[in-house]
């Protein structure tokens, strides 16, 4: 099962053996027994696939959702999201105009 979604990231991503071999830090013999499910998956090894491959764990592990990250639209803004970065816009303009108060009150 993992060595079929290894393989259809592999060929997703128009890498040879040898090339997704060496950004998994693996030898090409070993992603071969990878492949062939005699090795298991480590945690390193997911990691490396989600960081520099753009691997959705969720889809590696339980062939759900997704392949990419990518691909993966992005939730939509919500109102308190969107409340939250007005807040933050008003609280940086009112540290500013507070600093340029307190300079008017040291100058004099």
């Amino acid at each position: 099962m993992f060595g079929e979604r290894l393989e259809q990231v592999r060929k997703n991503k128009h890498l040879t053996q040898q090339e997704i071999s060496a950004i998994l830090g693996i030898t090409q013999p070993n992603y071969n027994k990878y492949h062939k499910g005699y090795y298991k998956i480590t945690l390193e090894m997911l990691s490396v696939l989600k960081e520099k491959l753009d691997v959705s764990v969720d889809w590696f592990l339980n062939g759900e959702g997704s392949m990419f990250l990518s691909d993966i639209p992005s939730s939509p803004e919500t109102e308190k999201d969107k409340r939250i970065k007005e807040l933050e816009i008003e609280n940086e303009r009112l540290k500013e105009e507070l600093l340029v108060l307190y300079r008017k009150v040291v100058d004099k």
